[in-house]
Order: C-alpha cells, then sequence, then structure tokens
C-alpha cells in the first residue's frame, strides 16, 4: 500500500470515529494518561461513525463498547503523536501547511464565489429579459470620453422622452438590431456575452426602464433598456405547418401561401385534427411527416418571428397565422419545459459561471484580499527591472542572470508585513513551465507579478480560512490526526516488518494450503468477426488443415491483443474460451465455432492441469502479501498493549448504558 494511500485511509477513519470538542458532561466514560472522555464526547465521535444520530440511538450496547475501545486505542495514539514531538516537526507541519493551503484555497473559493454567484445565477435564470440596446463605440471621429459623454447625452434625452427606437436606428454602431430599433430580443442570465451587461439588465426590475448610466464592455459602450419581463420557459416541444413562399419549382407565391394557411387555420377552428393536417398540408418536409413535431427546442432557436410567437403560447394553445421569411406558420405547443431545481441545475450553472463570469470575480476577490493583507507594490522596483531589459532565458539558475545579480535582493513588494524581493519573484517563475527558458520581457514580468501574489493572497486566505469556516477546520483536524497517525504507524509497525526469504518460506509452510489453482488449460485459438470466415476454418480443419498454419494466417485475432498469449495456463472456468477448451479430451482436440466478443472462436487444447496446490514461487507474491498483512496486525498489537502498559486506560462501560438517552 503507497503512502497515499495509508494516510488517504487514516484520514477516513479519523473522519468517522473523531469527535467535534468536549461536551460539559460529567460523565466519564473512559480515562488514559491525564487526559478523559465524557459520554457526550463518546456520542459525538458515534454519530460521526454511524453517520446519523437515529442510527446511532438504535445500536446495542456491545456496538458502543466496540466502538469505545477503538476510540480510546485511536485517542492514545495521538497522545503519544504529541509527547514524541510530532507537533513540531518541521517536515510533518510542512506536509499539513502544503494540504491546507491547496485544499483551503479549492473550498475557499468554492464558499466565496462557486456557491454564491451560481445561486445568483439560478434565481437570475428563472426569468428572460427582452433587451434593446445603443452600440457606441469610440473611433477616428469620437474619444473614449466623448463616447462616454454622448451615451450621457443619449440616456438624457430619452429620459425627456425622445424614441429609444429612434435614436438606435441614428447612432448604434450595431448594424444588426439598429433597423429594428436596437431590439436584441430575449437574453438570459448566463448567457449574456459580458458580466457588466448582464448585470445591468437583471438591475432593472419594470419593463420600459433605461439602464442610468452606459455599461461598458470590452466591445464598447451600451445604452441598455429592457422591454419585456417573462417567466422563463427552458424549452418547447411544439407542431406547427407550414406554407411556403415558394413552391417546388421554386417560384415564390405569397397569394398562394396565405390562401393555404388560411384554409387549414379554418379546417383547425372547425376541429379537425393539427397532426393530421400537417402531414397532408405543411411544406415543411422534415416535420410535416411527423404530424409536424418540431421536438425540443430552446429561446432562440428558431427565426425570431417564430421563436417570439411560440414562448407566448400556453400548453396545447394553438397561435395565429405566423409570417416568417419562409412562409406562413400554425404553431400548436404541446409541451412546455419546467425549470430544474438547484441540485438538477449544478453543473450547467457551474459551467456558466466559469465561462462568463468566473475570471472577472475571481480578480474582484483577489483584488479584495490584496488590499486585506496590505499590498504594497514598489514601482520603482519594478520599472527598474522592466528598464533592465534583459532578454535572457529565464533558466533554473536564475541567481547567474544579471537582472537578479543588479536587482535580486531589492524590495519587490510588501504583503501583509512579509517582505517579496526580486529574487522571490524569479523563484516563483522557474517553477512554472510556462515561463520557463522565455525571455525576461515586461509582459512575462507583469503576468508573474500578478500571478505571485494572487497565489500569495490566497495562500495567506487559506491558512487562517480554518479559523472562520468549521467545516474546512473540521477537516484541518482530521487531516492532522491523520499524519501523526501515519507517522506513528510508520514508525512502529510498517519500518518494522522485514520480509525475508526464509521468514515468507517459513510462513507459506505454515499456510500453503491458502494458496491453490483451480483446474486450469493451456489452449490456442482462431478468431475472426465474421461467422463465415471462422466456419470456413472450422471446413478446412475437418479437411485436414494445420492448425498453426491457419492461425498464422489469423489476422484478425491480433485485434483481442496481448490478452491471449496463449502461452500460460488460466482458470479453466474464466471465459468461454477456457470453459470450451475444458470440455476436449486431448491434447490438439479442437472446438466447434464458440461465440466470443464481438465474433468468433475455434479453441484448440494445448494442455490441461488438475486443480493443485500452488509452489513456493508460484504463492510468493500472495503470501509476501499475507505476511506482510499479518506482520502489520502483530505489530500493530504489540504497540496498542505497549500504550495501554503506558497510559493504563480505564474503560467504563457501565456509563454506556446512559449512552444516547
Amino acid at each position: 500500500m503507497s503512502k497515499f494511500s495509508k494516510l488517504f485511509f487514516i484520514v477516513a477513519l479519523i473522519s468517522l470515529i473523531s469527535a467535534c470538542s468536549y461536551d460539559s458532561s460529567k460523565v466519564i466514560v473512559a480515562e488514559y494518561d491525564d487526559s478523559t472522555i465524557s459520554l457526550s464526547e463518546f456520542e459525538q465521535a458515534y454519530v460521526k461513525n454511524t453517520g446519523n444520530l437515529e442510527a446511532a440511538k438504535k445500536d446495542t450496547i456491545t456496538a458502543y463498547k466496540n466502538f469505545l475501545d477503538l476510540y480510546v486505542n485511536y485517542k492514545m495514539k495521538l497522545n503519544d503523536a504529541e509527547v514524541r514531538g510530532y507537533k513540531s516537526d518541521p517536515e510533518l507541519q510542512r506536509e499539513i501547511t502544503d494540504y491546507k493551503v491547496a485544499i483551503g484555497q479549492t473550498i475557499y473559493l468554492e464558499k466565496e464565489l462557486f456557491d454564491p454567484w451560481m445561486k445568483n445565477l439560478y434565481e437570475r435564470r428563472k426569468k428572460e429579459y427582452r433587451v434593446s440596446h445603443i452600440f457606441l463605440v469610440p473611433d477616428s471621429s469620437r474619444n473614449e470620453e466623448q463616447t462616454v459623454a454622448l451615451a450621457k447625452e443619449l440616456i438624457q434625452r430619452i429620459k425627456n422622452g425622445e424614441d429609444f427606437g429612434k435614436l438606435a436606428s441614428e447612432y448604434s454602431k450595431d448594424n444588426y438590431t439598429k433597423g429594428r430599433g436596437g431590439d436584441v430580443y430575449y437574453v438570459v442570465s448566463g448567457n449574456i456575452v459580458s458580466p457588466s451587461l448582464d448585470d445591468a439588465v437583471y438591475a432593472i426590475k419594470t419593463a420600459g426602464e433605461v439602464y442610468p448610466e452606459p455599461v461598458k464592455s470590452s466591445f464598447g459602450y451600451h445604452i441598455i433598456k429592457v422591454t419585456d419581463i417573462v417567466n422563463r420557459k427552458p424549452y418547447l416541444k411544439a407542431l406547427h405547418i407550414l406554407a411556403a413562399f415558394k413552391d417546388s419549382t421554386g417560384t415564390t407565391d405569397t397569394v398562394k401561401a396565405l390562401a393555404k394557411i388560411k384554409d387549414v387555420e379554418a379546417r383547425l377552428k372547425a376541429g379537425e385534427d393539427f397532426k393530421e393536417l400537417a402531414k397532408k398540408y405543411s411544406d415543411d418536409p422534415g416535420s410535416g411527416k411527423r404530424g409536424g413535431d418540431l421536438g425540443k427546442f430552446e429561446r432562440g432557436k428558431m427565426v425570431m418571428e417564430f421563436d417570439d410567437a411560440a414562448f407566448k403560447l400556453n400548453k396545447d394553445e394553438v397561435s395565429s397565422i405566423i409570417k416568417t421569411q419562409f412562409g406562413y406558420h400554425i404553431i400548436k405547443v404541446y409541451e412546455i419545459g419546467e425549470l430544474p431545481s438547484f441540485e438538477e441545475d449544478k453543473e450547467n450553472l457551474k459551467d456558466l459561471f466559469q465561462r462568463t463570469r468566473y475570471k472577472n470575480e475571481y480578480d474582484v476577490l483577489v483584488d479584495t484580499l490584496k488590499v486585506k493583507y496590505g499590498f504594497k507594490l514598489s514601482e520603482a522596483t519594478l520599472q527598474n527591472i522592466i528598464d533592465f531589459k534583459d532578454t535572457t532565458k529565464l533558466t533554473v539558475d536564475y541567481k547567474e542572470m544579471e537582472i537578479s545579480k543588479k536587482f535580486g535582493k531589492n524590495e519587490l513588494f510588501v504583503m501583509k508585513s512579509d517582505l517579496y524581493s526580486v529574487d522571490s519573484l524569479l523563484a516563483y517563475m522557474t517553477r512554472q513551465k510556462n515561463m520557463l527558458l522565455k525571455p525576461i520581457s515586461k509582459g512575462l514580468l507583469t503576468d508573474a507579478l500578478y500571478f505571485y501574489s494572487t497565489s500569495l493572497a490566497l495562500r495567506y486566505k487559506s491558512l487562517e480560512f480554518d479559523k472562520v469556516n468549521k467545516d474546512f477546520a473540521a477537516l484541518m483536524d482530521d487531516y492532522e490526526s491523520g499524519v501523526y497517525l501515519f507517522k506513528l504507524l510508520e514508525d512502529e509497525v510498517w519500518n518494522k516488518i522485514e520480509i525475508d526469504s526464509v521468514s515468507l518460506l517459513n510462513y507459506w509452510k505454515g499456510t500453503k494450503e491458502n494458496y491453490s489453482f483451480g483446474d486450469r488449460v493451456k489452449y490456442n485459438i482462431l478468431y475472426s468477426k465474421s461467422d463465415s470466415t471462422i466456419y470456413n476454418f472450422y471446413s478446412m480443419l475437418k479437411s485436414g488443415n494445420d492448425f498453426d498454419t491457419l492461425m498464422n494466417k489469423n489476422i484478425d485475432k491480433r485485434e483481442l491483443g496481448n490478452r491471449l498469449n496463449e502461452k500460460d495456463f488460466v482458470d479453466a472456468q474464466s471465459d468461454e474460451l477456457s470453459i470450451a477448451a475444458n470440455k476436449l479430451t486431448n491434447e490438439g482436440d479442437y472446438s466447434a465455432p464458440v461465440k466470443y466478443k464481438d465474433g468468433w472462436a475455434i479453441v484448440r487444447l494445448v494442455a490441461k492441469e488438475s486443480a493443485r496446490e500452488k509452489t513456493f514461487d508460484e504463492a510468493k507474491a500472495e503470501a509476501s502479501s499475507l505476511y506482510q498483512e499479518s506482520e502489520s496486525k502483530r505489530l500493530e498489537n504489540e504497540f496498542i498493549n505497549s500504550l495501554k502498559v503506558k497510559y493504563k486506560p480505564v474503560l467504563n462501560y457501565e456509563e454506556l448504558e446512559r449512552a444516547f438517552k
């Protein structure tokens, strides 16, 4: 078992049996050394072990006693670890700190970024907003300051009563929407390209409102107006009947199409079946034969006129005649999707957040931490190393570089009263694979400074996060105890196990009845995915062809890989091939074709072997594992007994009668 596997097992065990804290209860269920275990502590530990209070209450006194035995042993081990000075061991403390930083950062970001924003997104996505905008971009005729001034002027003109659509047509640089008065159509949080636009849209609570300030995005400046707010429908399932403008010859006849759709509309109003009419009259070749069924579609997947009409319908409601670029439609919605629960939507929300907002919110959070920890950059030092223009490529021997020799010991920044030099930045850069062997440049230095200072800010937060988060504090207590127990067992058990050939041989002799083979077979095969090919092989064998010659020509068998190298004995019941081989009587006999995987096989028996005990060499690996396990148990029992002698535990089993009362 690897160190990681052992440590993981120990931490998992601790998370099950360790209690949170002592209670004020005066009932003592155990004593050891100068310490006591109260009934309250026992109950908390037991509930943690069983998973819930109700299950714990139903258990027997015998179960309580067995758990108390284990719990006292666990507590004595931790006590012994403290006596040995593990809490001041630099290597152990470094391991604990590294884990705390790595896991703390992950949990902190989950709590401070992912959880609140996923919930925010979920609430926002209950509504869809129809939005119009006027898009302004700084250009040769108007700089950024003038663009902002124009945007503010237009907002004021709209407030004074001027028509938003007319101003959009006149001023907007968005050629796609300006022709329809700036109408972007319906949007939903998480699908809006810019976080600033998302925030501005959802800050508006009433249709008809204009956001009071210009909104900056990576594209330019936007004046935002919300024209409609509706409850979001995740998807629709609908039927439609199309009367196309163009006939089968490509001739356009809108009059004929309108007459056709009006006739269909009249038939529907007279009570005729929608699906039957779609099959008979719809010009949509795809959906027509399915009774007009378009299946499931989300908002924005259809052309706007069709989409808008469909999403305004209730279930089983039939639309009026709708005109699109393709022709005239009548739509019937037969299913409206329900909003998923937060738990059902969690993975989607997480993905949306990561794609649309994570970088922005992460930067804001990190900047807040840097302010909290007093980040202060030496602008002069930064400018000096930027101006130095050392084009030498960064290597792990950064101290040999001129930039380090000249500025290495200079203070670059301060955070939480700790001073960080230029050399500390260069050292950080050498640990980043994407920075090694790159020329020192302004871009590389500024990027490195950002990432380095960010990692330090998150490190500081992780190291103190257990003080404000009880779950993380409990996790760290369990992990720290696990590290100490691992070290203790490593010293007292695992490192003391010595396996030599003599002791292993003696162990095997005493337990060799535990190591045996069942009936085994060795065989060759012919294989093909084609039944005709395999039966052709079978006929050739029956006609006297040599099995080995056919095997050499058997290309399909290579697809089975090395598993069928046919050099070793295998268990006679391991699969279809070994079962078929075991049914053969004499060496050289071959089977009829056998179905195997996605093909067929013919099996030739090479040899059979009856069940027998394994030789020492055959059992060596298995015996070694069991011997190691046996020695581990023996040494651990000896260690527990030594702790009992040392700490003299007293277990008051009678007090367990009062547990969970």
